[in-house]
Formats: structure tokens, C-alpha cells, sequence
């Protein structure tokens, strides 16, 4: 991939642990006295402080209350520069029947209970590990992308914030590595993600610019190798996929289902395209056949011949549809209450409405 002119920005803070533990135990005490809170999450880490952000999730009673939501963002919390910092993104909200199929929309590494009652998560069952690994990494990386493209057009490049995306390959290699496929290339790239973030200091642009341009190569290398495991294990048979065929991730960008290159080029203002490997249009075409919010947006999104003859494993349509509901469900909640927080589960395309 061509490297543009892209600004780099070197916003890295130094911070201590505390004031993680701070102003997570803060907002702790600040949720807990809303009525409608049941229990406060933690997902992932702050292992590197300065450049980790926090991941909280709030779980409430089942309500439809938009106030008393809307009270739990963070930046009604607090809106310092400090909390900015730290929360790249607002709070994951559920209530507790979205929450008991958490497991099936999202690879949480943790779930740590900080606040409230212990509530029931539907355990995944063994058959479904390696379809919900596949299908967590098709929608997580379609939106990674995205993230990625938008900087490229802006060109402006954050340290910390691509610090924090670009990791976030370890999240889909775990998954890759559920559906028992290892990939030396990553893990080496991983490696270097990693020892960039413990040695801030000693960053330096042209290290941090390359990564990023490499980051879009091997996120694809990812999708391609979750691509190639879908075919082999799950997709029984299938026709060839239409080159017209498309899925509007957004109002700006657009799928593609083609032959991977083994490199990805920008989008263009004119042709807007992220390139997914073929054989993933069957996951989405699947995602479009039932109900809920979730399939009617699929439908809406998706282009392409709806009597495309394909025939997937049943316990990856089993697994999809469990997922779909569980996603449906969630966004149900949030659309009741009329807000709309960062949510887990993204399907990998704009659910609007």
C-alpha cells in the first residue's frame, strides 16, 4: 500500500495505574446510585498505563427510561480532560436479558464483576467456540477497517489511538486461534504492537506510521485465514459469488466479496471499497434470512441475488441465528431507551433507526 502524507500526533500521556483504579472506582460509585444498575463490568485491561483505555459495562434492570440512561454516559460522569483520556469510547449498556447472551455477540478475555450482583451469561457450548470465533472476527475487522480508512482520508494519525486500535489484533488472532489456526506473520507483528506500547517513550514517527500502513495487511491476512476456514469446515457447497455483489457498511464505505490481494489499497472518493474474501458473503447472506433488527438491516444492506444457492453447516447457521438474536435483542434495549452507547456484537455494517 502507498504511504500518503499523514501528520503524526504524538499524544501519549504519562499515567500511573491509580489513576486508572481512580476514576474506574469513581464512576463505580456514580453508576451504582442509579436505581436502574444491577452491576458494573470490567472487560480487558490497562496493563499499559498511558496507552490502555477502560472498557466498562453497565448492565440495569429492564427499563425504558432514556433520562435515567443518558445519566450513565460518561461524559455526564465526568466530562475532565483526564476521563476523556481515558475512555476512548462511552460504556457498554445492556440490560439483563441482552446481557445473559454476552457471550455469544462479543470474545470478552475478562469479565470482571465490579459492583452488583453476579448475573447469569449463557455459556457457549463446545460446537459453537469455532462459528462464533469466525463470525466475531468478519464483523469486527470489516469495522476495524473503516476506523483505518477514515484515518488514512483525514491523515492524521494519533499515537495512542492507533496504539490501542492496531492492538486490537490480538482480539482476532485469539479468535483465529480458537478456530485452531496459528499464523507465525501475525504473532510476529503482534510482538512488535505490543513492544511499541511498553517503550512509548522511545517512540518514534517512522516506526509508528509503518505500522500502521502494515496494520491494514495483516488484519486482511486475518479475515483471509478465518475466510479460508469457513470454506473448509462449514460452507458445504456454494456458487460462485457475483462480482456485484456488495454490503453497504456505512454511508461511506462498501464491501466487495472477491480474491483477497494480498494487499489492500485505500478506498477511493469514487470507489469507496473494502475487498472481503468471497466465500464471507454466505456468512452475511445467512445473517439476512431471519428476523429481528439485526436481519431486516442485512436485507436492507446486502445486494446481490437472494436465490444464490449455497448450503451452510447447521451449526454455524445455529450459532449465527443465536448470535443474530442476541445482537437484535441488545439493540432493542438501546433503541427503546433511544440512546445509543458504544454497543459489543457489531455486526460489520451501520444499524440505523
Amino acid at each position: 500500500m502507498a504511504r500518503k502524507n499523514i501528520e503524526f500526533i504524538q499524544d501519549v500521556k504519562n499515567l500511573s495505574i491509580d489513576a486508572y483504579d481512580t476514576t474506574i472506582k469513581r464512576y463505580v460509585e456514580y453508576a451504582s446510585k442509579n436505581r436502574a444498575v444491577i452491576a458494573v463490568y470490567q472487560i480487558g485491561s490497562t496493563n499499559d498505563p498511558g496507552i490502555s483505555d477502560i472498557d466498562l459495562v453497565v448492565v440495569v434492570d429492564t427499563v425504558i427510561d432514556p433520562e435515567a440512561m443518558d445519566r450513565l454516559r460518561i461524559l455526564r460522569f465526568d466530562d475532565s480532560e483526564l476521563v476523556r483520556y481515558l475512555f476512548i469510547h462511552d460504556i457498554y449498556l445492556y440490560d439483563r436479558e441482552s446481557f445473559r447472551y454476552f457471550l455469544h455477540t462479543v470474545h470478552a478475555r475478562e469479565l470482571q464483576l465490579l459492583w452488583g450482583e453476579p448475573l447469569e451469561v449463557t455459556d457457549i457450548e463446545h460446537d459453537e467456540v469455532t462459528p462464533l470465533a469466525l463470525q466475531n472476527i468478519f464483523d469486527f475487522i470489516s469495522s476495524r477497517l473503516i476506523q483505518f480508512y477514515q484515518v488514512l482520508a483525514a491523515e492524521k494519525v494519533s499515537a495512542r489511538g492507533m496504539l490501542v486500535r492496531i492492538s486490537s489484533i490480538k482480539h482476532s488472532y485469539e479468535l483465529l486461534q480458537r478456530a485452531d489456526h496459528t499464523d507465525r506473520e501475525t504473532e510476529a507483528f503482534i510482538e512488535t504492537v505490543y513492544g511499541m506500547r511498553r517503550n512509548v517513550d522511545a517512540l518514534d514517527v517512522k516506526d509508528l506510521l509503518s505500522l500502521f500502513m502494515d496494520s491494514f495487511h495483516q488484519f486482511s491476512r486475518v479475515v483471509r485465514l478465518a475466510g479460508t476456514c469457513l470454506r473448509e469446515r462449514y460452507l458445504q457447497c456454494y456458487e460462485a459469488v457475483d462480482p456485484g455483489n456488495s454490503l453497504k457498511l456505512n454511508s461511506q464505505f462498501l464491501m466487495r466479496f472477491a480474491d483477497m490481494p494480498t494487499e489492500l489499497n485505500p478506498p477511493s472518493r469514487t470507489d469507496p471499497t473494502i475487498l472481503y474474501p468471497d466465500v464471507i458473503y454466505y456468512h452475511y447472506r445467512e445473517m439476512a434470512r431471519w428476523d429481528g433488527v439485526v436481519s431486516v438491516w442485512a436485507r436492507h444492506l446486502l445486494s446481490g441475488n437472494c436465490k444464490d444457492y449455497y448450503e451452510l453447516d447447521s451449526v454455524y447457521s445455529r450459532t449465527l441465528k443465536k448470535r443474530i438474536d442476541a445482537m437484535s435483542r441488545h439493540y432493542q434495549f438501546l433503541r427503546s431507551n433511544k440512546i445509543s452507547y458504544a454497543m459489543k456484537g457489531y455486526p460489520g455494517f451501520a444499524i440505523q433507526g
